[in-house]
């Protein structure tokens, strides 16, 4: 969006007749208003209007003039609020993970382990394909819904700590079925909603689902 803003150039002056703004869609009530400060101090002021024929329509608040400006500029700044914030639940590089620690209900953990190059449950081995299909999952995890409202009021349902060079911890709280509010510490502050508990399944599984039944 900086970027977009730093090279906005007119082509041409389309119109400079005020009953044509609602045409090209920057009055004050159809336009996206953009407003630019640097220190305190306004530098910009303009209404970002419609996109046509490979041009998007703009308008400079204080002006009656309708610039064409080529490019697509109306997605870039006319989005919702949680579209500006950053979804990031999980980014790791998983080659420095060497330990996993599952923290669920009811004794049902168990701690994933590198152990000489092999990823262990205890005393059994795990899945070698499962067990990288799974720490792909890892490596990025992203959701665009969050949880303003929830409050941790209680301690997590699941916890998984991921230990190595760039540990971190991933905490689950069942809202209902088959919602979820998740939290890392890669961003500690944020809670997000997983309303389908897809990342939900992708970050807790249980500890069959990285076995390998017919080799133990």
């Amino acid at each position: 969006m900086l970027t977009q803003l730093a090279s906005l150039s007119p082509d041409r002056i389309d119109s400079r007749k005020r009953e044509k703004w609602e045409d090209f869609e920057v009055s004050d009530s159809t336009g996206t208003d953009v407003i630019a400060f640097s220190d305190g101090k306004e530098q910009g002021h303009f209404k970002v209007g419609k996109e046509s024929g490979g041009v998007t329509y703009i308008r400079r608040d204080s002006e009656q003039e309708v610039y064409a400006v080529s490019g697509s500029f109306s997605s870039v700044f006319n989005q919702k609020f949680n579209e500006w914030r950053d979804g990031t639940l999980l980014r790791l590089n998983t080659k420095g993970i060497t330990k996993i620690t599952f923290s669920y209900p009811a004794d049902s953990g168990f701690v994933l382990s590198k152990k000489d190059n092999a990823w262990m449950i205890g005393d059994i081995k795990a899945d070698s394909a499962k067990t990288a299909a799974y720490l792909n999952k890892l490596s990025f995890q992203r959701l665009d819904a969050f949880a303003d409202d929830f409050q941790a009021s209680t301690k997590p349902d699941v916890i998984v700590n991921i230990e190595g060079e760039d540990p971190v911890i991933v905490r689950g709280w069942k809202a209902s079925f088959p919602q979820w509010i998740l939290n890392s510490d890669v961003q500690k502050d944020v809670y997000f909603t997983d309303e389908g508990d897809f990342v939900s399944r992708a970050i807790f599984p249980g500890k069959n689902a990285l076995i390998n039944k017919s080799r133990n």
